[in-house]
């Protein structure tokens, strides 16, 4: 037998004792050791808060918020209403709940083992799937309850018992879409504020979607411990190893086969810990980390009149042998009150409240603060005269939980929220978001999603500078500078992601060997790039166009067969969209990038390989051909020296600290290599350090080459036959060419008489067309 767990030994009622003697003394029965099911405390009202994780009078609040997050999980929308005889309604318009009709009394079930997707570390609401055991718990705990769940065609009244499983009690036709549940809570549990958690869930998701953006990926490997991989794959049934691997992100395709090539058609809950952890450390060397750029965020929208700060990081969960990289996104809206029963401090996780409230107090006379605590918060901030409330939402994969009702322990960014808050709070208090005493660059921010929603008209593209007039205007600011403009704008795609709609200009040319195909990068252009099958094998950015002129003419290109790609000094959108796009095609490419030996010329390559502000890193390696300062030196060129900024200048990451000092005060162009021989001869050998011979042309595959083959063939077979066919032609035309001269067209009446009698016949023709009316036939009908 086990022995009872101290923190719930005291609030469990004892239900079966071992089988004692009947003599057994008092003294030695009290000693005895009893056992239960954990599930035991959901069957009453005294242990039932202690799952829940809340108190009692919040249990109905928790229901219907659970069921609410379900409905929102399923669909990504929902309703929930009392009725007027108090049943409480939620639904949605999902595709239904799946199962049978045990299937679903089962999943409403207190007893039902734990059978989650939350094993599965996304940011998504909820933490282990307790929430409909709960809900039963509540209906079964407070006599009077009842549960319907209308789904697929019918609707099942369900009764869950004492004694573990729950029974259906009747069913019936259903005609609706989607899931509507219709609970009654006992009379114990009724609480007129029953609807406030739910309701408050649906908002923020509601605003998510019009304002933000979620986050589309899949589970990375490296959001889990060892210990959290290994509970993935002892819960995850009859699903083979590399079924579940190929779930991960990054490790999609042949991939998948790679990390689990040492568990073939094993199925993952047969794995042991030590098996486990080495396919989780495989999995992470074959993917990249996903960054916390990629989280969604429910925006600024939100809560418009308010205002809203960000902020993103990543921290450590520790396991036995393996530590979790968690990302997370923090958004926090704070709003000046005028008196202090205002005051709140709310907290979502994940798009759904967190049921252990933040407690507020301030404190204090003129100079009051504002204390915060709760869930591993404890902190304070200055309010001085004024007063605020905020709303704070942090988005990650995975939180610590503090008790098995999910209260999320944010002890780990404590400081980062608390930074963040008080970012937002000192602004809150300095006035609205958008005043004008505000700096320029937030009044254009907060600006955007007004002119988006305004351009769009629904599903209207517009431009970037359609959005540069509006927001000029509707700030009043008549001199607003574009590039700064363009660059405010990236920062706010950083921060709340690409203003959608919003296409850019073009600014320079990507170009294909052979067949000199051009097409200019632009946002819509790039969108539309259709890759030519075999055509080129790797791509080389050029950053200044005079030099992919010289490569052109010269036939680097078709040599290497290399396209080139020149953005005119500029890292575009549209040029990292189109790397984007290569990287993506079933047909493999290399991508080489040349320029200035400067700070800028640096930072150039940077933004196309690395993660720029408004885009994630790129897919695929770039290769660095230069320049380098050790070919400056090696080729003895004119190093330009620069005044030393007040500022530093930014440079590369992938540069040594030395060569960054060394840019701050001296530059050396590509213009340097003269004349334009050497500079091709450069680039020659600088790809001839990375291209094998025998790699430098493309080949395609076998079944590509015989198609092509049988296509030349048909091409000269159809060459051949136009060229009997203009043999045959030439003969006829002159055969009637000779005809020609034996024909006499003498008439009694001048031509141009008889021109003028056709023009009056007809009115309508045109004199050539009057011509051809006057002339003889040629040939005669049946000529050959």
């Amino acid at each position: 037998m086990s022995r009872l767990n101290q923190r719930e030994s005291a609030a469990v009622a004892i239900e079966k004792p071992e089988r004692v003697s009947a003599v057994t003394p008092a003294r030695d029965f009290q000693s005895t050791l009893f056992e239960r099911g954990g599930w035991w405390a959901l069957r009453s009202l005294e242990t039932l808060p202690q799952y829940a994780g809340v108190p009692l009078e919040d249990v109905a609040k928790l229901v219907v918020k659970e069921l609410v997050d379900n409905a929102l999980d399923a669909s990504g929308d929902a309703e929930v209403r009392r009725l007027k005889d108090g049943t409480i309604e939620i639904g949605n318009a999902g595709a239904g709940m799946p199962g049978t009709d045990e299937e679903i009394a089962c999943r409403f079930s207190i007893s039902r083992g734990q059978s989650s997707s939350k094993y599965w570390r996304l940011p998504t609401r909820g933490a282990m799937g307790n929430g409909t055991r709960v809900v039963a718990g509540a209906i079964l705990a407070a006599s009077g309850g009842s549960l319907r769940v209308a789904t697929c065609g019918r609707e099942l009244t369900l009764a869950p018992q004492p004694d573990g499983p729950t029974s259906i009690v009747s069913r019936r036709p259903y005609g609706g879409d989607g899931t509507r549940i219709r609970v009654r809570l006992g009379e114990r549990l009724e609480d007129d504020d029953a609807l406030a958690w739910a309701q408050a869930a649906i908002e923020i998701t509601r605003a998510a979607k019009l304002h933000g953006t979620p986050y589309a990926g899949a589970s990375s490997p490296h959001w889990f411990t060892d210990d959290a991989f290994y509970d993935l794959l002892q819960s995850a049934g009859a699903a083979h190893v590399r079924q579940l691997v190929a779930s991960l992100a990054g490790c999609s395709g042949a991939k998948a086969g790679e990390i689990a090539v040492a568990y073939l058609n094993r199925q993952a809950a047969t794995l042991t810990k030590t098996e486990a952890t080495a396919l989780l450390e495989s999995a992470r060397l074959h993917s990249r980390a996903v960054r916390p750029e990629r989280l969604g965020r429910v925006g600024a929208g939100y809560r418009s009149d308010d205002v809203y700060r960000s902020a993103l990081g990543t921290f450590r969960m520790q396991g036995t042998d393996v530590d979790a990289s968690i990302p997370y996104r923090i958004e926090v809206w704070a709003a000046a009150v005028d008196a202090e029963d205002e005051v709140s401090a709310r907290l979502f996780v994940n798009r759904t409240p967190v049921t252990t409230p933040l407690e507020c107090r301030v404190t204090g006379g003129i100079n009051r603060e504002l204390d915060y605590v709760g869930c591993g918060l404890n902190r304070w901030l200055k309010l001085g005269r004024k007063l605020v409330r905020f709303t704070v939402h942090v988005e990650a994969p995975c939180l610590p939980l503090t008790s098995i009702g999910k209260a999320p322990d944010l002890g780990r960014i404590e400081d980062e929220i608390g930074e963040c808050v008080e970012k937002a709070v000192e602004a809150a208090k300095r006035g609205a978001s958008g005043s004008r005493d505000e700096p320029l660059n937030r009044r254009i921010i907060a600006a955007i999603p007004t002119g988006q929603a305004e351009l769009r008209e629904g599903e209207r593209e517009f431009g970037q500078r359609n959005l540069f007039y509006f927001v000029r205007d509707h700030i009043g600011e008549p001199s607003l500078d574009w590039d700064y403009f363009t660059k405010v704008v990236t920062d706010c795609e950083h921060e709340h992601g690409e203003v959608e709609g919003m296409w850019r200009d073009d600014r320079g040319v990507f170009v294909e060997p052979h067949t000199w195909r051009t097409t200019t990068l632009g946002t819509r252009s790039v969108a539309s790039y259709a890759r030519p099958e075999w055509n080129f094998r790797r791509v080389l950015y050029v950053e200044k166009q005079l030099h992919l002129e010289w490569l052109r003419e010269d036939g680097f290109a078709e040599r290497w067969d290399c396209a080139l790609m020149c953005s005119k000094g500029y890292s575009t959108r549209a040029a990292r969209d189109l790397i984007d796009f290569l990287a993506q095609s079933d047909e493999p490419v290399d991508v080489y990038a040349i320029h200035d030996f400067d700070a800028y010329g640096t930072v150039i390559f940077d933004t196309l390989q690395n993660e720029t502000k408004a885009r994630r890193a790129r897919t695929i390696e770039i290769v660095d051909l230069g320049l380098h300062r050790e070919d400056v030196e090696a080729m003895g060129l004119d190093v330009e020296d620069v005044d030393e900024p007040k500022k530093r200048r930014p440079t590369g990451s992938h540069i040594s600290e030395d060569d960054a000092a060394w840019l701050q005060t001296h530059r050396v162009e590509l213009d340097a290599i003269l004349p334009a021989s050497r500079f091709i001869a450069y680039v020659d050998e600088r790809m001839a350090e990375y291209v094998d011979d025998e790699d430098r042309k493309v080949i395609p595959p076998v079944e590509c080459i015989e198609a092509e083959q049988s296509d030349v063939r048909r091409r000269r077979a159809h060459a051949r036959t136009l060229e009997l066919l203009r043999e045959q032609i030439e003969k006829l035309d002159a055969d009637y060419t000779a005809e020609l001269e034996t024909i006499d067209e003498t008439h009694n009446e001048p031509l141009d008489e008889r021109l003028r009698d056709a023009l009056g016949t007809d009115v309508s023709q045109d004199w050539r067309e009057a011509v051809a009316t006057i002339t003889a036939d040629f040939p005669k009908d049946g000529a050959p």
